[in-house]
């Protein structure tokens, strides 16, 4: 589907002095300059204003560091268009500055519901660090219909990316409760005892014959020790 243009103004240094320029921005690093009160009328470089020799390097190098504050000045702005924005952001996920990715992260979360689909795909990236910012973006969102993309992401070749999902069924809570016991089977040792770490987090009692029954048939030590741990936690948390 085609990106429908976000407006944004972006504050860009011209000369000695600094003015807005508006941008109809079609992604992260694209866009079309729709107004700038410096914009030459003619062909003749001479008339070019500094403005636009910046916003043209800035075109050109837009991940360089120097432009990092007005990246995080775009993520600011384009969230002001709410769902129309949820494509940009999350696109802006990738975004190799860890205050960008962040900010965008925290903005999708400000959007809602709407960007929830967008963030469950995004668990799917290539980057690691996208990944962990989606799933700890669905966990502040409670996304229960992210349940089960955050499970398979306990299989995640990244301890950070499984670490986050883990965090946010344990913020899901309860709902994701039957997802768990159902993954207390899986062939992946790690996603067993991720699982059962957080039933025990979780503390909703049905999830202890389950537990049991998982504890007399699992080999692995290390996810043995987390069932037990997690039936210790629910037993107290249950008296």
């Amino acid at each position: 589907m085609e990106q429908t243009p976000v407006e944004v103004k972006l504050i860009v240094p011209c000369g000695e002095t600094r003015h807005a320029v508006t941008l109809a921005l079609i992604g992260w690093g694209e866009w079309e300059v729709t107004e700038n009160p410096c914009r030459a009328s003619g062909e003749d470089l001479s008339e070019i204003a500094p403005c636009e020799w910046w916003l043209y390097r800035f075109a050109k190098n837009f991940q360089d560091g120097e432009f990092e504050h007005h990246r995080l000045q775009l993520v600011k702005q384009v969230a002001r268009a709410g769902l129309l924005a949820v494509p940009i952001l999350t696109q802006a996920l990738r975004d190799r500055s860890g205050p960008v990715h962040t900010a965008s992260a925290e903005t999708l979360v400000q959007i809602g519901q709407p960007a929830v689909p967008a963030l469950i795909e995004a668990l799917m990236d290539d980057e690691w660090y996208v990944r962990k910012a989606s799933a700890e973006a669905l966990g502040k969102l409670r996304a229960t219909q992210a349940v089960s993309a955050l499970i398979e992401a306990l299989k995640d070749s990244y301890w950070y990316v499984r670490q986050a999902s883990a965090e946010a069924l344990v913020r899901i809570g309860q709902p994701a409760v039957p997802a768990l016991i159902e993954a207390l089977k899986a062939s992946d040792s790690g996603v067993r005892r991720a699982s059962a770490e957080a039933l025990g987090r979780i503390g909703d009692p049905q999830a202890i014959p389950p537990l049991q029954q998982a504890l007399q048939e699992e080999q692995d030590s290390w996810t043995r020790t987390a069932i037990q741990e997690a039936l210790k936690q629910l037993q107290s948390s249950n008296r």
